[in-house]
């Protein structure tokens, strides 16, 4: 996935490492199941899932300008306030649609990073199997 902040184009991939360090499943899960339309949720989802997300998934490929230290978190918290800066400058231009953004990335998070996989097979493991009619049973 591309995403365009400031003048330039950053390619989004989350990796396995800073995706669970950083606990950005849990995060996501809870932003979404928390959306009720408050403004508390509305203003978490902004301010801290978004650009969290954003931060995440810029690790694999844009580590050079955006990296932190993921055991650690050196370096977190500055980098965090530079995605959050290139966020508001875009979304404040009307550049991005930040629910719009968020819902990418929450789709690029589930469907091509190394979750997709776990999680097909999860679902493949929660549908039941089809059941056939036992032969011993229809027989009177």
């Amino acid at each position: 996935m591309k995403v365009k902040l400031g003048n330039s184009e950053y390619s989004i991939k989350f990796g396995f490492k800073p995706t669970l360090k950083s606990h950005l499943i849990k995060d996501v899960s809870e932003s979404v199941s928390e959306q009720d339309g408050s403004l508390e949720s509305v203003e978490k989802l902004l301010l801290e899932t978004l650009p969290k997300m954003l931060l995440v998934g810029l690790q694999v490929n844009h580590k050079d300008e955006f990296g932190y230290d993921y055991d650690t978190n050196e370096k977190y918290d500055e980098q965090f306030n530079k995605v959050l800066n290139l966020l508001s400058e875009k979304i404040d231009d009307g550049e991005i649609d930040c629910i719009e953004l968020f819902n990418e990335l929450e789709n690029e998070l589930e469907s091509n990073s190394f979750l997709a996989k776990m999680m097909e097979t999860e679902k493949k493991n929660r549908t039941p199997a089809k059941k056939t009619p036992s032969k011993t049973a229809n027989k009177n």
